[in-house]
């Protein structure tokens, strides 16, 4: 193959990283490679020694103002070189190749987009492009695989060689001051977050006065950074080292390593730094979890929150010993799922594909052979280690604010035909999902609010009980009347506003967890702007109160019936694991994600080994029959006192015909 990488820049990055990589592996397994780049040009010397021909497009950045120089000079390029595939590294170098070469097959890796604004564009671009894509994280697939159009997407994480690190990381520099101390390599742009770093340090020195920080980088904000250093007090304490061409020395020479960044894809850095032994503190955004797992690599911290940085900044300083097991365990991480040669082969067949080529066949059966001895015999976390993993289908979006202004008017009216409270025995399940102040998000009850159901429970004579207990009441037909209080998809501010709530009444709660979104791997998909999940210590803390129990709620929150058996078994079953080895205690209920689930769903619950599960269908439970589509009486946007009093009474329970003909609609149309 003749193969055309486009890359936005080559300065020292996480993309330009892979460009290097992916350029030189492929120029030794016998492909001719150039790259082509704009801006800054830090890899060309290293590039052109390793045999990869390197072209400057441009001095300015690759911005969409750009692409019409790039489209030029790619027109006079392409005829040059004649490559039989391109490989673009972004959205817009994507776009600037389906310009200069409309007819050339077309291979895209998105590293991840700086501003969520501008996803949805993205989708529709790359759609355009008619290109392959993959993604390097789970995150920055949902970021454009959630709208429509957008062509098929493969997640193809980065891969390094710990070895080769090693050696790197053996350069000379000046030793780090300070102790402990702290290494940041960052862009200095808003989205790498250095500013955040800089505030949380100034906290970091007050509590361990002999700390340093080296901040390895540049870019436009750099000289805001060092005058936000000297207005702090702490410019004697920090290191600016500029742009280097090796950072994994000064990586090395620190104790741990920090990434404050607002957004990522998956960031190389990362993975360089667990690859030489060190931890990392890092915020949890992109593919950034997948690497960084709080309490095993490193300590993850929200984005933009100066104050849990420092927190996090202070207990790995003040515990080296435990910092040098997280990063002994990163670079386990990493060795074990972060292997290149993986990379490259399937970087390799991809480009082969779009190129319309094949391998020799022998040399395929060869390679699988090796993916499949590293995998384990009983096939169990074969998609992680493969690297191959596809974006699953993402859960429909939240529908827009009149469809829940018309659920309203059509609840009203029903109450108006069915004022009065019914007659009822049985296990009422209420259903939240956020508790929030949060008047735009639809999902959202106001605290205020919550605390008037909550009082209008204690006063209804219904007694309120643990789902465990109501599991083993509705063995049978249920005397008297029951309550349980559940909140699905573990928002942050449940853990904020509602437990302490909860507590207050003595109230027993549940909240059912999509365990990927706690570990960070992928977020809420349904949101543009996602809130904050609980942390794992969070829903630790709330099981150990006794009050509280987490139950399952799917790994990546995806519609079910919309994945082939295996995946959805290994959503379902694979939540109850991850959930009785982070929390501790037994896992016996599982709730549908989106309430679209079909027979199949059932049957794989059971099979999961779940007592029971949950829909969002309304009605009481009166026990004595199958505990697998148990009901739950949903609290909807703005329920207020009257609206949470009709339905604890039972007036809403009988089955809306406009509810269930909604919910076929979003159903996959084999499962409808």
């Amino acid at each position: 193959m003749r193969i055309l990488f486009l890359s936005p820049t080559l300065g020292i990055g996480g993309s330009e990283t892979l460009t290097y990589r992916y350029a030189t592996q492929m120029r030794a397994r016998g492909h001719q490679a150039i790259v082509a780049y704009a801006w800054v040009d830090q890899y060309v010397e290293r590039l052109e020694r390793a045999g990869v021909r390197c072209v400057l497009v441009s001095r300015r950045p690759l911005t969409p103002r750009t692409v019409p120089q790039w489209d030029r000079a790619l027109r006079r390029l392409v005829p040059e070189f004649r490559p039989t595939v391109i490989h673009a590294q972004s959205v817009t170098a994507a776009v600037a190749a389906r310009m200069g070469a409309p007819r050339l097959p077309l291979l895209i890796t998105l590293h991840g987009l700086e501003q969520a604004k501008h996803e949805r564009l993205a989708a529709i671009a790359l759609a355009l492009t008619r290109g392959t894509l993959t993604a390097v994280s789970e995150r920055a697939a949902h970021s454009v695989g959630r709208y429509f159009p957008h062509p098929p997407i493969e997640v193809l994480p980065a891969g390094v060689d710990v070895a080769e690190l090693e050696r790197f990381a053996q350069d000379p520099v000046p030793p780090a001051p300070g102790h402990p101390h702290f290494c940041c390599v960052a862009r200095h742009e808003p989205v790498k977050g250095v500013d955040v770093l800089v505030r949380a340090f100034a906290q970091v020195h007050a509590q361990l006065p002999e700390a340093g920080l080296t901040l390895v980088g540049d870019g436009s904000a750099s000289p805001a950074y060092r005058a936000l250093a000297g207005e702090l007090g702490i410019a004697e304490r920090i290191r600016f080292t500029g742009r280097i061409p090796n950072a994994l020395p000064y990586i090395a020479g620190a104790d741990v390593g920090v990434l404050p960044s607002r957004r990522e894809g998956l960031p190389v850095v990362a993975l360089e730094t667990l690859a030489v032994g060190r931890p990392m503190v890092a915020t949890a955004v992109g593919g950034t979890p997948s690497a960084v797992r709080d309490g095993e690599t490193g300590w993850l911290v929200p984005p933009e929150d100066p104050d849990r940085l420092a927190a996090a900044l202070v207990a790995a300083g003040s515990d080296l010993e435990e910092a040098a097991r997280r990063g002994e365990a990163g670079r386990r991480l990493v060795r074990e799922e972060f292997d290149p040669d993986r990379l490259y082969d399937r970087l390799e067949e991809l480009l082969l594909a779009v190129a319309g080529e094949t391998r020799d066949p022998a040399e395929r059966r060869r390679r699988q052979r090796r993916q499949h001895e590293a995998a384990p015999a009983d096939g169990s976390e074969r998609r992680v280690r493969d690297r191959r993993t596809p974006v699953l289908p993402s859960v429909p979006p939240l529908k827009p604010r009149p469809w829940y202004l018309a659920v309203r008017a059509h609840q009203r009216a029903r109450l108006a035909m069915a004022p009065h409270a019914q007659e009822w025995s049985g296990v009422r399940i209420f259903g939240y999902h956020r508790i929030s102040d949060d008047h735009d998000d639809v999902l959202s009850i106001s605290p205020a609010d919550f605390r008037r159901h909550m009082r209008i429970l204690a006063e209804s004579g219904v007694a309120v009980v643990a789902l465990e207990e109501a599991l083993d009441l509705l063995a049978r037909p249920v005397e008297g009347r029951h309550a349980c209080i559940t909140f699905d998809d573990a928002f942050a501010d449940v853990a904020e506003q509602a437990a302490p709530i909860l507590a207050d009444f003595g109230f027993p709660a549940t909240v059912f967890v999509p365990t990927a979104v706690l570990d960070r791997r992928v977020a809420y998909s349904w949101y543009d702007d996602p809130p904050a999940a609980m942390t794992w210590d969070q829903v630790r803390e709330l099981v150990a109160t006794g009050l509280w129990s987490a139950q399952a709620h799917s790994r990546t929150h995806p519609p079910l019936p919309a994945l082939d058996r295996e995946e959805a078994a290994a959503e379902i079953a694979g939540s109850k694991a991850d959930l009785e080895r982070r929390v501790g205690a037994p896992v016996t209920t599982f709730a549908y994600p989106a309430d679209l689930y079909t027979e199949r769903e059932v049957e794989l619950v059971r099979e999961a080994g779940f007592r029971a599960g949950v829909t969002c269908r309304a009605g009481v439970n009166p026990g004595g029959g199958s505990l697998h589509e148990l009901r739950r009486t949903m609290i909807l946007w703005r329920d207020g006192e009257r609206e949470f009093g009709a339905k604890l009474g039972g007036a809403l329970d009988r089955p809306s015909v406009a509810a269930d003909w909604v919910r076929r609609r979003r159903l996959p149309p084999a499962a409808a």
